[in-house]
């Protein structure tokens, strides 16, 4: 059976087990109306971040630009060592990337969104959905990247300076950042902080920085490309994290059905 449609079951079976329980609640519309209000409100909330940027957040993002060019320096070198450390144990330790900062961590954050709402549990319902947030928005912020910067990826050439800008069709110039990287950090991140325990958060930044390393074992990526990717998927998932003890968090997103000449809809108003 495909891996993926294996996920899937799964994924499948584990929440029609807890389906039941979705019976006593009464109040599902509600709660997925006011999830996707939250997942709403958290794009709009970083749209406009950056107009309320203070001193510390343009320093936070100049250092993280100056330490990816600083960090760029070792790309040639970081590329060779990769390299040339090629092992069958290596092949098996870095083949995390077809599992993890791809469709599979979608399907994970959907999978602990469903169990949570089909059980009735507000934990983790909460921890799945905002791991999906942190996916759907680093990939997104990634995405824009990638086109804008268009860097030639490392299975090109050893010359990591080579870019070719706004590339919208050719994969092989959209090296800068790394999305499997970016992906894998923010849903990491999300869920590492969604509860405490040593273990906890060092299996999810293990697994990101191993999807991290196995970019640039498969030479998929320079080193500089999958370090800034930590950073954006980082910063964004933390942000998600601690979006709701913002000061002047409030619902922008209203949701109301209407009913006129026979037809039954919803009415959205920001």
């Amino acid at each position: 059976m495909n891996r993926k449609w294996f996920f899937l079951l799964l994924i499948f079976t584990l929440q029609i087990t807890t389906v039941p329980k979705l019976v006593a609640q009464e109040n599902a519309a509600s709660i997925i109306k006011a999830d996707f209000g939250h997942f709403v409100d958290v794009g709009l909330g970083l749209l406009k971040a950056q107009a309320h940027f203070d001193r510390n957040d343009w320093l936070y993002v100049g250092g993280a630009l100056a330490t990816t060019a600083v960090v760029s320096l070792a790309d040639r070198s970081t590329k060779r060592f990769a390299l040339h450390h090629q092992t069958k144990f290596n092949d098996r330790l870095f083949g995390i990337d077809n599992y993890a900062g791809n469709q599979y961590s979608l399907f994970l954050t959907v999978g602990i969104y469903g169990y949570g709402f089909f059980s009735g549990d507000k934990t983790i319902r909460r921890m799945g959905l905002r791991a999906y947030e942190a996916f759907v928005y680093a990939g997104f912020a990634t995405t824009i990247l990638k086109v804008l910067i268009s860097r030639r990826r490392p299975y090109l050439g050893d010359d990591p300076y080579v870019f070719k800008p706004i590339e919208l069709k050719n994969n092989d110039f959209l090296s800068l950042p790394s999305g499997h990287t970016t992906v894998a950090f923010a849903v990491s991140t999300a869920l590492a902080k969604s509860r405490e325990g040593f273990l906890w958060k060092s299996f999810w930044y293990g697994s990101a920085g191993l999807v991290a390393g196995a970019r640039m074992y498969h030479n998929k990526h320079w080193f500089s490309d999958v370090f800034l990717a930590g950073v954006i998927g980082y910063s964004i998932a933390d942000y998600i994290v601690t979006f709701d003890s913002k000061p002047g968090r409030a619902s922008r997103l209203n949701i109301h059905p209407y009913l006129s000449l026979g037809q039954i809809g919803l009415r959205m108003k920001f």
